[in-house]
C-alpha cells in the first residue's frame, strides 16, 4: 500500500533509495496531524484492528478489498488518535483527561467578558492541550496557531529527509555535480530560511509567558 502511494508520484529506479520505507511512518503521521481526533481516530483504528486480526475471516466478504490496506488503516487510525490526544479533542469536544491549569468551575467577569483564572504560573498540562481552550472565544486563534507551527516544523523536516535521500542516491551513483548543485545548495536554502524559522518557533516555545500580564492580555470566554 505504501509503495503504491510512492509510485503515484514517481517510481524509484533500479538501485535507487526507495522512500516507501520512510512513508510507512511519515504518511500516517501527517494523516494524524490533519485528522487528529480521539473519537474519529479510534473508530479508524478499531477498523484497522479488525482487518488485521480477522483478515482470514473477511475473505469472500464485502471487506475483502480492504485486506491489503489493513496495516495502512491501523497506522492512520493510531496516529489520528495520538494527535487527537495532543489536540485534546474527542469528537471535536475538549476532555479533562490530563487536568487543567485553570479553574474551570469558577470564572470572573472582566470588561463584560468571562475570564478563567490560572491556578499557577508554573503549571503545565501533563500532555496535550489545556481543555480551557475548548471553552474560550479565541480557541481557533490559539489552536490554528499551534497546528500551523507544527505543520511547518514537520513539513521542513520531511523535505529535509527527502533531500538527504536524494543525496544518498547521488553519492551512490557518483553524480557529484548534482550532489553539490542540488542537494547541498537545496539544504542550504531550505535550512537557512525555513530551518531558521523553525528554530525561532521552538525557541519561543521555551520562553514562558504570563498571559495574565497586562502586556500579553488574557483568555476570554
Amino acid at each position: 500500500m505504501f509503495q503504491d502511494i510512492v509510485d503515484q508520484y514517481g517510481v524509484p529506479t533500479y538501485q535507487e533509495a526507495n522512500p516507501a520505507l520512510f512513508t510507512i511512518v511519515t504518511f500516517p503521521f501527517f494523516f494524524g496531524m490533519m485528522f487528529g481526533d480521539m473519537g474519529h481516530g479510534s473508530i479508524y483504528m478499531i477498523l484497522g484492528l479488525i482487518l488485521v486480526m480477522f483478515k482470514n475471516c473477511l475473505r469472500g466478504t464485502a471487506l475483502e478489498g480492504l485486506e491489503s490496506m489493513r496495516y495502512f488503516i491501523l497506522l492512520c487510525g493510531f496516529m489520528a488518535t495520538y494527535c487527537g490526544l495532543v489536540y485534546n479533542e474527542f469528537f471535536a469536544l475538549p476532555t479533562q483527561i490530563f487536568g487543567s491549569c485553570y479553574d474551570l468551575e469558577n470564572r470572573e467577569m472582566l470588561y463584560e467578558k468571562y475570564m478563567y483564572k490560572r491556578t499557577s504560573f508554573d503549571c503545565n498540562v501533563a500532555f496535550g492541550t489545556d481543555p480551557v481552550w475548548g471553552v474560550s472565544r479565541n480557541k481557533l486563534t490559539f489552536v490554528n496557531n499551534i497546528k500551523m507551527k507544527m505543520s511547518v516544523i514537520f513539513g521542513i523536516a520531511h523535505m529535509t529527509m527527502g533531500i538527504l535521500v536524494k543525496g544518498t542516491n547521488c553519492i551512490y551513483n557518483g553524480h557529484w555535480l548534482e550532489f553539490f548543485t542540488e542537494v547541498i545548495a537545496g539544504l542550504a536554502i531550505l535550512l537557512g530560511l525555513f530551518g531558521w524559522m523553525d528554530a525561532l518557533i521552538i525557541a519561543k516555545w521555551f520562553h514562558s509567558i504570563d498571559i495574565f500580564d497586562p502586556v500579553n492580555g488574557h483568555i476570554e470566554n
